[in-house]
Parts: structure tokens; sequence; C-alpha cells
């Protein structure tokens, strides 16, 4: 069941009992997160709603399955699509069996075919190294040998591209107390925008102001087996969860990085929440409160730092730390993402309430089906489920007025033909921005990480407000094709505006830049 489903079979059987309006009026009583999903939980559990696990274990049937299309596809010469379908077939294969054995070799027939040699080398290495099936050596030398052959005659060369990332870096000195922002930036606070970005001297058009990392990023379902689970890198090397069937890595480092801020938790968790089909924006609050204690040595630490942030929550140190007595403001700590604005004051109560049910469902997995809550302390206990139910919906809150989507175009045949969702992520920073549908400044990102920069639309004078429009429709894409000449459908390196792109084009042609907005 889906959780949409779940959410409509939990109001009709309470209208049916009459008490959609007592529960209402309950909900609105309630002056805590915690006290909301908690009591949303109980009537879930009164009701028998709440949806079992459900397990996706690694297949050997499953993994042939997907390697047979893999190899249709691949007589079909549809390369990329063998390549997507060798990846499912790594994902499903018990790590280091014959099936992932032969995955793996599959695959690096692909990367053959594509003249990737170096990618194919990391294959046959990898499958020579396990204990691989016996027909599988002389093919593997083989191929081991051409993709020797072919690097040391440097029989294909990389087509050169443009080297924009100095002129897409920032040239301004830092913030010492935003340390993702240009020092000509200035957060103040109003009662009528709230937080807000404001230029501290005049600004030229083609600035970059902010270069910021996420506190974390949530892949969509769609790129489980196109770039890196936690990374989100494009490498075509791509390497299994040994547990689950739902993440890929393109290293070790990512794996572990993963595995210790959150995988560790949501991996046996990943086929109900695939199943249930959540949105990316309640992934994200799952995840964020996952990471925010993991980002601590214990519960108790995360207790004091979301006090701590919380006494900060009116004044102008809001979602900063303390570092050896200087305060700073970074989305690399949860106190950045936890006092972002939540809007619980503007929310109607069946808006609460829904976000109170995933919020409780999210509790129940949590506490009984993995440790995540386990501490062997009772009343240490009792204080750890109300915390973890408070961020749960206050994360559900957060997420859809200040998370931010990742996306690109892909193209074909020289022609830009679709925008695709990539992933989705907290930036602290850039939540500051306000919305404008004639913005002043825009956001852009590099395909494969989910680092975030905002450059200058329009020269912005001394005291102005910075504005982002937070709409996709207004931000058609400009790419820059990592892999010219190439006629499949293939992801590209640099995601930017087309605003930003007349931006560049004006500044390198050295032609003046007019301020009219088409």
């Amino acid at each position: 069941m889906i959780i949409d489903h779940l959410y409509e079979d939990i109001l009709r059987k309470l209208t049916a009992q009459g008490k959609i309006k007592d529960i209402s009026n309950k909900l609105l009583s309630l002056q805590s997160n915690d006290e909301r999903v908690l009591y949303v939980y109980e009537l879930v559990k009164d009701l028998d709603c709440f949806p079992a696990l459900n397990e996706v274990k690694k297949s050997e049937n499953v993994s042939t399955y997907y390697r047979n299309q893999g190899n249709k596809c691949f007589q079909s010469h549809e390369n990329l699509k063998a390549w997507q379908f060798y990846n499912l077939a790594l994902l499903y294969a018990p790590i280091n069996s014959n099936n992932y054995c032969y995955a793996l070799s599959n695959r690096s027939i692909i990367f053959l075919a594509l003249k990737k040699f170096e990618e194919c080398l990391l294959d046959v290495d990898k499958v020579l190294a396990l204990e691989y099936p016996k027909e599988l050596k002389d093919k593997l030398l083989k191929r081991k040998e051409i993709c020797k052959e072919a690097l040391l005659k440097n029989t294909v060369k990389d087509v050169e591209q443009p080297d924009l990332s100095d002129f897409l870096a920032m040239k301004s000195k830092k913030d010492s107390r935003y340390l993702c922002a240009s020092s000509k930036l200035e957060v103040l606070f109003t009662e009528q925008f709230g937080r807000q970005v404001i230029a501290k001297e005049d600004i030229n058009v083609g600035e970059v102001l902010v270069e910021e990392e996420p506190y974390l990023t949530v892949q969509l379902k769609s790129q489980y087996i196109l770039s890196c689970s936690y990374c989100l890198s494009r490498q075509i090397n791509l390497y299994p969860c040994e547990r689950c069937c739902y993440a890929l890595y393109c290293s070790i480092e990512c794996k572990n990085k993963a595995f210790k801020e959150y995988h560790s938790v949501e991996c046996q968790l990943m086929a109900i929440l695939y199943d249930m089909d959540f949105t990316k924006l309640e992934l994200l609050a799952l995840r964020t409160v996952i990471k925010s204690r993991n980002d601590h040595n214990n519960w108790v630490d995360l207790f004091n730092t979301i006090s701590d942030a919380e006494a900060n929550m009116n004044n102008e140190f809001r979602g900063h730390i303390q570092i050896n007595g200087k305060w700073i403001f970074d989305s690399k700590h949860y106190a950045t993402i936890h006092t972002l604005e939540s809007n619980i004051d503007k929310r109607s109560v069946s808006d609460i309430f829904q976000k109170s049910v995933t919020g409780a469902v999210f509790l129940k997995f949590l506490k009984e089906d993995t440790n995540f809550l386990q501490v062997e302390d009772k009343e240490l206990y009792e204080t750890v489920v109300k915390t973890v139910s408070g961020l749960l919906l206050l994360h559900l809150m957060t997420s859809p007025t200040n998370m931010h989507g990742i996306t690109s175009n892909m193209e074909a045949n020289g022609v830009y033909v679709k925008e695709v969702n990539l992933a989705s992520a907290p930036y602290g920073y850039h939540s500051l921005l306000n919305h404008s549908c004639a913005p002043n400044v825009v956001r852009y990102n590099k395909l494969g990480t989910g680092s975030m920069s905002l450059m200058a639309l329009r020269p912005i004078k001394k005291g102005m407000q910075l504005f982002d429009n937070y709409g996709s429709f207004a931000k058609k894409r400009v790419y820059h094709n990592l892999r010219a000449g190439d006629a499949s459908v293939v992801p590209l390196q640099l995601h930017i505006t087309v605003g930003v792109m007349n931006t560049m084009v004006f500044l390198l042609l050295g032609c003046p830049y007019s301020n009219k907005i088409k």
C-alpha cells in the first residue's frame, strides 16, 4: 500500500467512526510536534493500519533476469540500456556470487564497446579478484589485453572541453561567519521578509556569490541505477550495497560514509520506502533525522545541539553553532538545518494530520524494524522516542519550503530534449533567499555533485535584497555536454540556467549586458 492510500484508508475509518471533528480539535490543541506525532501514532495503531515491513532480498533468479535483459539490449546495440540492466543485475546478485561476476563481466563488455577502456579494466580486475566462474577467464584476460593496448596507443582522445571552472568559481573573499557565502553579502531580519540576504556592496553581473554543500542529498528513485547514491557522481563503475537492492556507490569511501550517516538504518527499510512511494520530501525528512543522530556521539549530544539551536531561534545566531568562541553558519552542521522555517502557524489541521501520519509510520519503522531507537535506559528511551517523533514532523514541514531540487538536462543527437530531476537536498544558506518572479540571482550546480552555487543575473546595488526564483518552470537549463559526439542519451557535465549562460556569453565576448528581463 502506498502512503497516500494508507492516509485515505485512515480517513475513511475515522469518518465512519465520526471522529474527524474531535481529532481535529485535539490536534489543534497540542502544542508540540512530538505530541502530535505520538497522538496520531496511537490512532493509527488502534486502527490497525500500520503497514508491515516487506523485504526484497538478493536473488540469483532476479539477477539472471536483469542480466538477460542487458544481453538483449547489447545485441541490439542499445549499450546504455544494457549498462543499466547490468547495474540492476549487480544490485540483485548475492555479493561475490557467480551472478555478481557475470554482471560485472558483461558490464565490462559495454565499457569496451563504448571505448571506456579504463572503466572496462576496473570491472575486469574486480572480477579477476573474486572467485569467478572459470569459463570467464580467457574472455576477461583478452578484454584486459585489448584495453591496455588501446590505452597504450592512446587511440581514443577525449574531446577537449572548455574549462569553465575558474569562471564559475567565487572570486571574492568568503564570509567569516556564513562560511559558504561571499563577504559581499549579509543576512538581515525584518518582519516583512524574515531572514533575507542583502548586498553589502555593489555586485556585478556574473559574480558567484555562494558555494554551498548540502547537509545531505536524497537521490530520486529514477536515478538509483545511474549515479552514486551518496555523492551523486556519474561515474559508470558503480558497485552495490552488500545488503539491499537499492543503493549503488562509486567508491568504498562513499559506501562507508553513507552507511555511517544514514544507510545503516535505512538499508533494511529501503524496500518498504520504495514500495510505499514516499515523496522525495518525506524521504529527506527521514534521512535528516537519522543523520542528525549519527552526526553526534550519542543521543544526549544531539539533545544538547537541539537545545542550543532552539535557544537562538529568535536572535541573530539562529542556525549558528559556536566553535572556539566564534559563531558560524554552515549547512554541514545540523543546527543550521534544524532551525529552518516550518511555517507551522500557517498550516491547516488536515496538512498537520497528514504529515503526522507519515511521521507516525516512519516512527513505527524505526521502533520495530531497526535498532535506531535502542537504548538500555528506559527513561532515556522515552526521551529518544519523543525527540525523534518531534524531529520527524519538524522536517516533514521544513522540507517542502526549504529543500532544493537538483536537476539536469539530457541530450540526444545534439538536441537538448529533456529536463530530469536527479536529487533533492537541504541547503541552509540558499534557503535564506526570498522568492521573486524577476530574480536577480540564479542557482546552479554541476552534474554529479550536490554542490550548489549562486550567481548574479543582474547588477545588484549595495543595500538591495537578493531574490531567487523558486519555480522550476522559469528555469530552463543550458548545459555543457561532457560526451560530445555520443548520439545516445547521456548525462551532461554542467548544469546552469539560460540566464547564467547568457551572462557568461556577454562577459566572455566583452559585450555590454542588458538588465532587461525577457
